[in-house]
């Protein structure tokens, strides 16, 4: 299966001892502007893994089956609506040392898409963020 990318991110590493403000850029077609993007992250990799009929590029673990039910590390917008455009942007703050427990590990982040209620229609690309001292 190709992924269409979707999505880009500022970084692809994170250095847990200083602060750093993380983005990702959705750009979905417009023909989407009235859907739902869901932020979804698995630490063990790019799977795939089936989504109903979708397939997503992450690898089913705890921490993807905590995501899909909006239980996120933090309190970024990780779901939201797209704009008129197809658009979105979800920033995430992260202070020095906040992220020190995860120093050697990959992230794993994918957005799907979906109407209220339905299941996900379409995915993002992978992006890993990869977590340095």
């Amino acid at each position: 299966e190709v992924f269409d990318p979707y999505m880009r991110s500022s970084s692809n590493s994170l250095s847990a001892s200083t602060s750093q403000l993380l983005e990702w850029h959705l750009d979905f077609p417009a023909s989407f502007s009235n859907y739902k993007y869901h932020m979804l992250i698995s630490a063990s990799g790019t799977g795939p893994t089936t989504i109903v009929d979708l397939e997503v590029p992450l690898t089913l673990d705890t921490m993807m089956w905590k995501t899909i039910f909006g239980q996120f590390p933090t309190d970024a917008r990780w779901i939201g609506p797209l704009n008129a455009n197809g658009d979105a942007m979800i920033t995430q703050g992260v202070p020095a040392g906040a992220a020190s427990a995860m120093v050697g590990n990959t992230l794993y982040f994918a957005v799907v898409l979906h109407k209220r209620s339905r299941p996900p229609v379409l995915s993002s690309t992978v992006l890993p963020l990869t977590i340095l001292p």
